[in-house]
């Protein structure tokens, strides 16, 4: 188990022992916060603490587009293992789509909000 000898935390270890990669739990929990946005539902929720982790989300469109340029540069930084295949466009797709969806979800929430209090004053 390569999470275990790097010493990651018993969560990742666990995780991994059952075939379950961590990045997709965080994708995962990406859309159910784009969702949360989105949805009338999510308006239940705390908004300063869903709004603080929507932003922080939206720094997977830098890393998105860094991923597809050295997708398409062909240079992997270094990496053991060059960026190809199917991963570079789920990879691109996955950063840039949850990033965007999670900027525009906070954008609008504030924007509602904002509109709501201009209305109810």
């Amino acid at each position: 188990m390569g999470s275990r000898r790097n010493g990651a935390p018993g969560a990742l270890v666990w995780l991994e022992r059952h075939g379950v990669d961590f990045t997709a739990v965080l994708a995962l929990a990406g859309l159910a916060m784009a969702c949360a946005l989105a949805w009338p539902w999510g308006r239940r929720l705390p908004r300063g603490p869903l709004l603080a982790l929507a932003c922080a989300g939206t720094l997977l469109v830098p890393y998105g587009l860094l991923t597809a340029l050295l997708a398409l540069t062909g240079d992997g930084g270094g990496a053991a293992a060059p960026i190809t295949g199917w991963v570079a466009p789920a990879g691109v797709g996955a950063f840039l789509g949850i990033g965007t969806a999670l900027g525009v979800g906070a954008w609008s929430r504030l924007r509602l909000r904002r509109r709501a209090g201009v209305r109810g004053s």
